[in-house]
């Protein structure tokens, strides 16, 4: 029965890890163009730190990681539709490292929730706001 529940939970982390990868994959492609730098302004920032506050510390960094690895593979993830290892040496290839240790210190600070707290308190709130 313990096997089981460990299977059930195990099942759900990798679920929700994979979707938080595809929710910032997608929102790369809401992008606003900042100046002649060529870094576009794009939900993935935020993003991000929803993994990292939602998911935790590790589960954050892993939805980024795997966000990270599709991209280089090829898929067209990365702010404004572009893939490959050379967007690593882009201008953006900062932020595109940059989201796997954000993610990661914005879940470590925040730290995961536990089950008695039921409600929104101020203190959660600004924890969340500090953690991001």
């Amino acid at each position: 029965m313990a096997e089981r529940a460990n299977n059930r939970k195990r099942t759900t982390r990798s679920v929700f890890i994979a979707l938080f990868a595809a929710i910032i994959g997608v929102s790369g492609f809401v992008a606003i163009p900042a100046g002649p730098a060529g870094v576009p302004i794009v939900l993935q920032n935020m993003m991000v730190l929803l993994a990292g506050t939602v998911l935790g510390g590790f589960q954050g960094a892993a939805a980024v990681g795997l966000y990270i690895l599709g991209g280089v593979l090829g898929l067209p993830v990365f702010a404004g539709g572009r893939s490959g290892l050379a967007s690593l040496a882009s201008p953006s290839g900062g932020f595109i490292v940059g989201y796997f240790i954000g993610a990661a210190a914005a879940g470590i600070f925040l730290q995961a929730p536990s089950v008695e707290e039921q409600r929104v308190t101020a203190r959660q709130s600004f924890r969340v706001a500090l953690a991001s």
